[in-house]
């Protein structure tokens, strides 16, 4: 069972020089999939951004089984799985045009006032419509990470434009973008965690430190905007 899906032509950009889908272009994929399930209930871009209100995801965790390529017929799937708190929980899964499972995924989200600049009670309202559906993607969820500090070298990211949503912060999928950039030659993923921890704005810098296993975006004050887990 699923509250929304679609299909989707993997391009020619979405792809890496070994003819894989990009991680960013994964999540991104992920994500739009999401926001169109909400806009299909009545709470798209427009719609929250006329409430001044927007999803921000605080953490991922990705399963792939096999990458999409380019010219591969993909079809998208996402489910809410509930509500806890401040909390909303959505899975997804990926299948091929034969229905083979190519990735599975799950999220924590919270809804959030861009105004206040603080995380909102979720409308009974809004939790009908969405729904819940009880189904796991994945056997384990999301483990909890505390913030934590690697060795190695700096690669330093600043942040433009084209990196900020309509949250008015960089976009969850960029992240990953920075994190692609500094991973070795050939380094193949098939597990991720993704966790945010501050938001991050136009013009600040980044620090990349990655250890094989885990990279930590930090600020120059030393405080972390994000972690991933390989």
């Amino acid at each position: 069972m699923y509250h929304y899906a679609h299909k989707y032509l993997v391009g020619y950009s979405d792809v890496d020089q070994n003819n894989k889908m990009k991680l960013s272009r994964i999540i991104d994929m992920l994500q739009n999939v999401a926001t169109w399930h909400s806009k299909s209930i009545g709470y798209g871009t427009s719609e929250m951004m006329d409430l001044k209100q927007g999803w921000l995801v605080l953490a991922w965790k990705i399963k792939i089984l096999r990458y999409p390529v380019a010219d591969e017929n993909i079809e998208i799937r996402t489910w809410s799985k509930g509500f806890k708190g401040l909390h909303a929980f959505r899975d997804f899964e990926i299948l091929d045009d034969a229905g083979e499972t190519l990735l599975l995924a799950t999220s924590n989200w919270i809804l959030y006032d861009l105004v206040e600049k603080k995380p909102l009670r979720l409308p009974a309202e809004m939790m009908d419509k969405y729904g819940a559906i009880e189904r796991n993607a994945l056997d384990e969820g999301i483990s909890r990470v505390r913030d934590e500090d690697v060795s190695g070298e700096c690669f330093e990211v600043i942040i433009t434009k084209g990196d900020i949503d309509t949250n008015h912060h960089v976009n969850n999928a960029k992240y990953v973008e920075f994190f692609e950039e500094i991973l070795p030659e050939g380094m193949s993923i098939n597990e991720i965690e993704i966790h945010y921890k501050k938001q991050t704005v136009l013009g600040e810098k980044l620090c990349l430190i990655f250890d094989g296993k885990t990279c930590v975006m930090k600020d120059g004050n030393g405080d972390t905007h994000a972690i991933i887990k390989i």
